[in-house]
């Protein structure tokens, strides 16, 4: 798990100061302009085409909370609360959520100790789970008034608009302040979600902070609780890892597969990506082990599915993370065990991955780290397609397909014995190497694009352009994360975008910083450079520094025309003569 005091200490160095501040007379104005709108839309006075200062999916919830829950307006107060026994029965269930979310929620705890913010972590089903308030006595008197606690029931239907119900309503991040709230009650505080998905994509929990001041637009509060909620994500993510993709042999159908992906959603219009999409497709075709190569977040489970997809599609796809499962626990995850075999076993035994991957594909995902004395065993199942169970005595045959998958060396770790030699030859008869996205060119646009268009629609707002200072930044960034990191930020600047653009700062603080400090100054460092050759050489300055910034911009693209002539502002037709005139395009 990453440290969670270095991964939020960037982002909550200014929240006291970003949430507690007067407001301005436009503030002001705008709180009553939502009250009287809000009265309106539900006295039948104004219609839903006609709301333009508040978003629609708020202006929706106003009328469900009114005509179909009849939540009392003036006091939120009424919302239900589970009974005890009923809530312990709940907590058990979300014990993989708490788990990875108590860490966090605890670090969060430090911040709210110095404001007057709440931090509060509901189920899918807007159970509250926890709930932190800060140590001033403005949020307690606030939390006495609302009445936050364990147990209690708070969704739309129960307490009317919200931020964290529109969050488990549409599955995205929000931000709801002052009058956009339903209630009266909450008409003097702000709140920002965000949600949280487990392994299988499907919601697992909302996390929350309120303030208890009113706010338009709070950049500082929604990335914290985004950037939170990822980092919950990811750990809950890493926990369901252990669970398999497939149903019982008898209840499977002869088409039914549980791997989503299939090649032809891949998305990628770079050379490199091509070519990788190509090959994969070619060694899926033949029974063969495979090796997936990649940094993290590159696609790897994405590829193992389609490969599965392709070559064996009837049957089971059993993903297993060796980097996830206790090395006390490896064992008995890949290989089962027979009833009693050791203590805390089950009676009747369990069957392990490889048996469940029978007649399918088993993909072992950062195969690097599994013990050196597992590699052994697993080397003999690959070679005589045999399994025995811990504790047993008889051989089981099995019939899978073999992929694995790493982000290390395997060779440099062959090398220095932490990887057995003969198993690293067996596992890599194909190997495929995912490309980072940097190094994908216009694929990051092209991608960057397919997820606003997917997040905004998921938002039920207009799709926001990318400017072109944006665009720049985006292909200019390392993307250390690769594209599950884009996913995120696009997320975040699709939810922070103005008047139907994203501009660079509506994206995440790290992307930012880079683009501000580093990349800054080496392009104008390049500009000044390019400016004083011209100035010597007596060249057309104009010329000069038109053809600098069309190579700058086919580097950058990896010579992909439609993207650079966006990037530069021009027509393809008018970037292709500029090609041809400046005598640039087939130069490597």
């Amino acid at each position: 798990m990453l440290s969670i005091e270095n991964y939020l200490s960037p982002i909550i160095r200014n929240i006291d100061s970003s949430l507690r501040f007067e407001l301005d007379e436009a503030d002001i104005v705008y709180i009553d302009k939502v009250r009287q709108l809000k009265m309106d839309l539900i006295n039948n006075r104004v219609q839903l085409k006609d709301i333009d200062i508040v978003r629609l999916d708020i202006a929706e919830s106003w009328l469900r909370s009114f005509q179909e829950y009849h939540v009392d307006m003036q006091d939120c107060s009424k919302a239900p609360t589970l009974t005890q026994k009923a809530f312990a029965k709940r907590i058990s269930e979300k014990e993989k959520l708490l788990k990875a979310s108590d860490p966090y929620i605890e670090q969060l705890e430090s911040i709210a100790a110095n404001t007057n913010c709440f931090i509060i972590l509901t189920d899918e089903q807007g159970v509250i789970l926890r709930v932190v308030e800060g140590d001033f006595q403005e949020a307690k008197n606030t939390n006495t008034q609302l009445q936050l606690l364990p147990g209690g029931v708070w969704t739309e239907a129960t307490v009317g608009t919200c931020s964290h119900a529109l969050s488990i309503l549409l599955q995205c991040p929000t931000q709801v302040c002052g009058s956009e709230h339903y209630c009266e009650s909450f008409s003097h505080s702000s709140c920002s979600s965000a949600p949280i998905f487990n392994a299988n994509g499907s919601l697992e929990g909302v996390l929350s902070i309120a303030s208890p001041y009113i706010q338009r637009q709070n950049s500082h509060s929604l990335g914290l609780v985004v950037s939170t909620a990822w980092a919950i994500q990811s750990e809950i993510q890493l926990l369901g890892k252990n669970k398999f993709y497939t149903i019982p042999a008898q209840e499977r159908s002869p088409n039914h597969s549980e791997a989503q992906f299939r090649f032809k959603e891949i998305l990628g219009e770079s050379a490199t990506m091509l070519t990788t999409i190509d090959n994969a497709r070619k060694f899926a075709r033949i029974e063969a082990n495979i090796l997936i190569q990649g940094e993290s977040g590159t696609g790897k489970e994405v590829f193992a599915q389609s490969i599965h997809n392709e070559s064996r599609p009837r049957g089971p796809f059993v993903a297993e993370n060796c980097a996830a499962i206790p090395r006390t626990l490896i064992e008995s995850e890949l290989f089962g065990y027979e009833g009693g075999s050791f203590t805390g076993a089950e009676r009747q035994g369990r069957i392990g991955k490889i048996e469940q991957a029978n007649g399918g594909t088993l993909f072992l995902d950062e195969i690097g780290d599994m013990p050196l004395e597992l590699q052994a065993v697993l080397l003999r199942v690959i070679e005589e397609k045999k399994v025995k169970r811990v504790g047993g005595n008889r051989s089981i045959p099995v019939d899978f397909r073999l992929i694995t998958a790493t982000n290390k060396d395997l060779l440099e770790l062959t090398r220095n014995n932490q990887f057995r030699e003969d198993l690293y030859y067996r596992i890599a008869t194909f190997k495929i190497c995912i490309p980072p996205l940097r190094e994908r060119g216009g694929d990051i646009l092209h991608l960057a694009e397919h997820y606003i268009k997917l997040y905004a629609q998921k938002q039920k707002m207009r799709v926001p352009s990318l400017s072109k200072a944006a665009k720049y930044m985006l292909l200019k960034y390392g993307w250390p994360g690769n594209v599950r990191q884009l996913q995120n930020a696009v997320l975040y600047a699709v939810t922070m975008a103005k008047n139907g653009q994203i501009k660079p700062e509506d994206f995440p603080s790290e992307i930012v910083l880079e683009n501000t400090q580093v990349n800054h100054n080496k392009a104008q460092s390049l500009n000044l450079n390019k400016v004083k050759d011209c100035a010597k050489d007596k060249i057309t300055s104009v010329s000069e520094l038109e053809k600098v910034a069309i190579e700058k911009a086919l580097q950058q693209t990896n010579k992909n025309i439609r993207v650079a002539s966006e990037l530069l502002g021009m027509s393809k037709s008018t970037l292709y003569r500029k090609v041809k005139e400046y005598d640039l395009f087939l130069k490597n």
